[in-house]
């Protein structure tokens, strides 16, 4: 019987900044794969800072909205990529 290890991704995300978050992602990735993980858990919509908005204030809603993404967006390209290079299951949620 084989087992299966689980990296559950607690951190907060770099803001609004995709990129950022993107970034700080991959090196959390890179550090479970190092401990022998072979999934990773990212916490709900971590890519867009969602922690940051206030659903109840116009601003935010605004921004909340320009941060959406789809199946064919740079964030879930190079995080498909990052899986497959690591050979790791990698779980992430996003506001399409």
């Amino acid at each position: 019987m084989s087992t299966l290890t689980v990296a559950l991704l607690q951190m907060t995300s770099a803001g609004f900044s995709q990129a950022a978050n993107l970034a700080k992602g991959e090196g959390f990735c890179r550090r479970a794969i190092a401990q022998g993980e072979d999934i990773a858990l990212f916490p709900e919509m971590w890519n867009i800072g969602h922690q940051f908005f206030d659903p109840a204030q116009p601003e935010t809603q605004a921004i909340w909205l320009q941060q959406a993404i789809d199946r064919e967006s740079a964030f879930i390209r190079h995080s498909c990529a990052l899986a497959r290079e690591l050979k790791m299951a990698l779980e992430l949620t996003y506001l399409e």
